[in-house]
């Protein structure tokens, strides 16, 4: 991190997507977009999991006791013998660890301090000794980063007898820890960080005696012993259940003891824990001791204990008793010169310095100098970065991969040299990252959260590559503020990943800003999502949804820091880049100063304004003060026309003669009626009120206009010859057709006399005729070359579907296709909107119907 770093410092989490190219990372793609998944309703079996460990959790004698979410109705098990299974599993490991004298040390020791501390007791009945019964393999996962229990043990509840495991017949839970990203953004907040976590957490909650049973396991201190059955009395590190149940009893304790404590303790236990991870900031010194020590005590009477505590303020290090506090810890408090090197630990997997207050990264280039698919992902995989701070680093790696795929290789063979070549690169750099440093909080400690405003602003880009999102919060005494959007689909990321930070930091949607360097995105967020094609207008109509046209400014794109990771860059061009790690300059100036572009008059954007409904026709027409391009619907255009037809006609004949209070008209007018209307009884008639009515013979006439107009237009040679009476060559276009005139029309129009001589009304009308008539759309153009037929296309929709029983209903289209001689329709289903749904449901039309000669 650059040390010239304004004085409001911010925060910023960054979000990367790309196209996922092979099942093997979808996964490791999730992942980068922690708390950027919608989220959904709690399933019935999640909902029933809680009611069956809340009837059974109590708290006895300060220890929350409680059962495990058996999914049978009789909540027992239904689980074969295995001992065999279990015995093989132990010899095993016996071997393995023989191999390994220090982690066969270790893993005994573990498995000592289980007895002596009561986990774990000696099975003594009749059915340990008979065998029958289940028995959990274990095995160890080794830490060398941790400070402590580099070797924990864990219980294979997954394992299968007879395809059946423990794990099998139990309910998982809902998850009730907060997002990672959640909790990483709430430890940023506040200038004094406090960060530790529960001894053995899982092991602090008792089992009810029903369970325990069916978590019993082998294992004997020498291999010239016989293996001897123990059971478990508190919950077990491996169980699926284990987790939700865990949080769950951390819950319960602040439920029924939180009101002797302060709010902002029974806050901190609500909101600052991911699982046993304890990470908390506060505003000042004398907040977090109260905070931290009312966590402590809180926790206590569910016998939960917190350890290794850690700070980056000296003061709240020396209010806590050595015993509880981290080793590295115990170190920082003095000022002597290893403090540093010494407070540096893994926090969620985050490297945090609390000596400097900042984050960093410590990667070394890998040993294997033959690189696969699988052992470039391995590597890419390991650097966790979940706020993406070095996202335009890790997207370079990211597009490495792709190009992997699309070259086809496999997972376990050696990649061509030249992408080899190019992974080699990308490796060299991964010790350059420890030279940033990402300050932890946002804020200084003399701006406080009384006086300091928060905003965040959004900035978001797009490549051929990836797009991209990033957040900054600033903490300044400002006005009110706006929201920024860049390229659309990085508009959109970007409005969600502004919520994760607004959720995570309780700051109002209102008090965001989303800033962009396209002037196109300004226009499509500030206009009617109405006004643009399907695509366009859904994801303008989810920005719309959440933001005020206001909050949408432009950036110029050299001040743009979303710009980096939607390109790539290297790690030592990175760490120079003071508009990534601090966001744009101006956001440390008054508003006033910030970038300002008016939109004076909006941007053509061909291909995504939605075409408006119009009929046009060739110049050679006369022209008309009726331009049908100035309405919006057939029927307001002939209604209108049919009144100017009256009046030229009536302009023509003599005034009709009426009888005053009389309903009689002109037997010469009689096309013309006339409605009237007379005063109430009792009054003085001034006048006769006459109120006109169109009759459908006029509406039909003024149809007939625009029918003729458009005949004209398109086909003036073919009209001529019809009118002279001569019959049509083949050369003509309406040949096949078999085009005649209907002399019974005024004005006489050509009309179809082949097979659809029959239908009524059905004149042949000229090209690109598009007319909204509600409710439905109707097309009228010709088909193209004669015998080829021309076709328009519309959706319809959506329709909720379901794609097997049990399963979650789907949103499918009606993709409608009607020919436009015949106005025969054809329908095919559509998955989505998109481009790419709407081909493939054309191109199923296509194998059964044929190629239109033109679409509309």
């Amino acid at each position: 991190m650059p040390t010239g770093a304004t004085s409001e410092c911010t925060l910023h989490a960054s979000a990367v997507c790309e196209p996922l190219l092979d099942t093997l990372v979808a996964k490791f793609w999730e992942d980068d977009q922690v708390g950027m998944q919608p989220q959904s309703d709690k399933t019935m079996a999640e909902i029933e999991a809680e009611h069956l460990v809340a009837d059974r959790m109590k708290i006895t004698d300060g220890r929350v006791t409680t059962g495990i979410p058996w999914i049978r109705p009789d909540h027992q098990p239904q689980l074969p013998p295995n001992r065999a299974m279990a015995e093989k599993r132990l010899i095993s490991l016996e071997r393995s660890l023989l191999k390994k004298p220090d982690i066969q040390a270790e893993y005994d020791r573990v498995f000592q301090s289980y007895i002596d501390k009561g986990y774990v007791v000696r099975c003594e009945d009749s059915a340990a000794r008979d065998g029958d019964q289940w028995l959990l393999p274990h095995f160890p996962v080794v830490r060398h980063d941790k400070a402590t229990t580099k070797v924990r043990v864990v219980f294979d509840a997954a394992a299968r007898q007879r395809g059946v495991s423990l794990n099998d017949e139990m309910y998982t839970g809902p998850k009730l820890q907060h997002d990672l990203i959640h909790v990483l953004l709430r430890f940023c907040r506040e200038p004094v960080a406090i960060v530790g976590d529960i001894a053995e957490m899982f092991l602090q909650v008792q089992l009810q005696q029903q369970d325990r049973r069916y978590v019993r396991f082998l294992w004997r201190k020498s291999t010239d012993e016989q293996p001897s059955i123990y059971e478990f009395t508190r919950l077990v590190f491996g169980l699926k259940a284990s987790p939700f149940i865990a949080c769950r009893a951390l819950r319960e304790v602040a439920a029924q003891h939180g009101e002797q404590y302060d709010s902002a303790a029974r806050a901190a236990v609500e909101e600052s824990f991911y699982v046993d991870d304890f990470l908390n900031s506060q505003p000042s010194v004398p907040a977090g001791i109260s905070v931290r020590q009312g966590v402590q005590d809180l926790l206590h009477m569910g016998s939960f204990h917190l350890r290794k505590w850690r700070s980056n303020s000296r003061d709240v290090l020396r209010s806590i008793p050595e015993a509880d506090r981290a080793a590295d810890a115990l170190v920082s408090i003095d000022d002597c010169s290893d403090a540093a090197s010494a407070a540096v630990v893994k926090t969620l997997g985050v490297v945090w310095d609390a000596a400097s207050d900042t984050f960093s990264y410590r990667y070394n280039t890998p040993d294997d100098q033959r690189l696969t698919k699988r052992s470039v992902l391995s590597k890419m995989a390991s650097i966790y970065d979940p706020r993406g701070h070095i996202s335009p680093f890790t997207i370079r790696a990211r597009l490495l991969f792709q190009e992997a795929c699309i070259l086809g290789c496999s997972r376990d063979d050696r990649l061509p040299s030249e992408l080899e070549s190019k992974w080699q690169r990308w490796f060299a750099e991964l010790p350059d990252l420890a030279g940033i440093k990402v300050p932890r909080c946002f804020k200084s400690m003399e701006r406080q959260a009384d006086t300091a405003k928060l905003t965040v602003h959004t900035f978001t880009d797009a490549s051929a590559h990836a797009t991209s999102a990033v957040s900054y919060v600033r903490a300044a005494p400002i006005k009110k503020v706006t929201i920024p959007k860049l390229e659309l689909r990085g508009a959109v990321l970007g409005l969600r990943t502004s919520k994760v930070v607004s959720q995570a930091l309780a700051i109002p949607v209102a008090e965001h800003v989303f800033w962009t360097d396209s002037l196109n995105v300004v226009y499509w967020v500030r206009s009617h999502a109405k006004n643009f094609t399907s695509d366009v207008a859904c994801r303008v109509s989810e920005i719309q949804a959440d933001t005020k046209a206001s909050q949408c400014r432009h950036v110029p794109g050299v001040l743009n820091p979303a710009d980096f990771p939607s390109r790539g860059m290297k790690v030592l061009d990175l760490v120079g880049r003071h508009t990534w790690w601090s966001g744009p300059d101006f956001l440390t100036r008054p508003e006033t100063e910030w970038p300002l572009v008016e939109l004076a008059t909006p941007p053509q954007l061909p291909g995504e304004l939605k075409k408006k409904p119009c009929m046009t026709f060739a110049s050679q027409v006369t022209p008309s003060r009726l331009d049908p391009a100035t309405y919006s619907t057939w029927e307001r255009l002939t209604r209108v026309t049919a009144w100017c037809l009256r009046f030229v006609q009536n302009a023509r004949r003599q005034t009709a003669t009426v009888t005053r209070g009389e309903t009689h008209v002109d037997t010469a007018n009689t096309s013309v009626p006339l409605v009237y209307v007379r005063l109430p009884s009792g009054h003085k008639p001034r006048s006769v009120v006459t109120v006109p009515v169109l009759t459908a013979a006029e509406v039909a006439g003024a149809e007939r206009h625009w029918f003729a107009q458009a005949q004209l237009s398109a086909y003036p040679a073919t009209l001529k010859r019809l009118r002279a009476g001569e019959e049509l060559p083949p050369s003509d276009p309406l040949y096949r057709l078999n085009a005649v005139l209907d002399a019974t029309s005024h004005p006489a129009l050509m009309v179809v006399n082949g097979r659809l001589k029959h239908a009524v009304n059905l004149p042949v009308a000229g090209p690109a005729l598009d007319i909204q008539h509600s409710p439905v759309r109707v097309y009228l153009a010709h088909a193209g070359q004669p015998g080829q037929a021309g076709c328009g296309v519309d959706y319809a929709g959506p329709f909720y579907t379901k794609q097997g029983r049990g399963r979650a209903q789907q949103k499918r289209y009606m993709c409608v296709f009607t020919c436009l001689e015949t106005r025969a329709c054809h329908l095919e289903m559509a998955f989505s909107l998109d481009t790419e749904a709407f081909l493939m449901a054309f191109s199923r039309f296509i194998k059964r119907r044929g190629t239109p000669s033109i679409m509309v």
